[in-house]
Formats: structure tokens, C-alpha cells, sequence
């Protein structure tokens, strides 16, 4: 698991969903809930992505 090339691509799909564009819902959310345990001091953001996610 390289958890900088994930929240690369994490960071690239929220660029693509901010500029209107489609992304796999299920894989943004899941790919947050895999770095939230490596990275706590992000828990409020990727928690909301998460959450975003979910409800789509």
C-alpha cells in the first residue's frame, strides 16, 4: 500500500468532481477511508469526503 500515490489520486478525482467531471464514487470514498488511518491529522477532511461520498 503507497499511501502518497493514493492520496495523489485521491486529490486528482476531487479535481476532476470540482470541474464537473464524473469519478467512481465507491473508489473516492473508499480510497479516503484507506488513508484515514495513516493520516490523522486529515480525519476532519477525509472523514467529510467519506461522508460526501456516501451519499451520492
Amino acid at each position: 500500500m503507497n499511501t502518497h500515490s493514493d492520496m495523489i489520486q485521491l486529490a486528482s478525482l476531487l479535481e476532476t468532481e470540482w470541474k464537473g467531471g464524473a469519478v467512481d464514487r465507491q473508489h473516492v470514498r473508499d480510497l479516503a477511508e484507506r488513508l484515514l488511518p495513516h493520516h490523522p491529522e486529515l480525519r476532519n477532511t477525509l472523514s467529510s469526503v467519506k461522508n460526501r461520498m456516501s451519499r451520492g
